[in-house]
């Protein structure tokens, strides 16, 4: 579902999950995620997903409707995670879709 939310749905989201999970609970997310305006791909296989429509800090595949499918920045995603009491687990798995893993603080 992260991969379609815009950014004031993509922080509201992530303030929720902080609200509701308790100290130590971790919290597994989805995202498309870009270095530099670039899917970041663990895989090096070519992505059918052309996010060439650029918004400030994310990209979408379709101007019209940008919900489409969304990729953010990385950078982006990590500061989110931050301001909402996240630790996020490292490695972040790149793949098709990329899986952030997250603890609450």
């Amino acid at each position: 579902m992260f991969t379609h939310l815009l950014p004031a749905e993509l922080d509201h989201y992530l303030s929720e999950i902080s609200r509701v999970l308790r100290r130590g609970g971790r919290a597994m997310i989805s995202f498309f995620l870009l270095e530099n305006g670039l899917l970041k791909k663990g895989n090096k296989k070519p992505s059918w997903l052309d996010f060439q429509h650029g918004r400030e800090g994310y990209r979408t595949i379709n101007k019209d409707m940008p919900e489409a499918a969304v990729a953010y920045e990385e950078e982006h995603v990590r500061t989110l995670y931050q301001r909402h009491g996240f630790i996020i687990v490292e490695p972040i798995h790149y793949g098709e879709q990329d899986l952030v893993v997250a603890v609450r603080v």
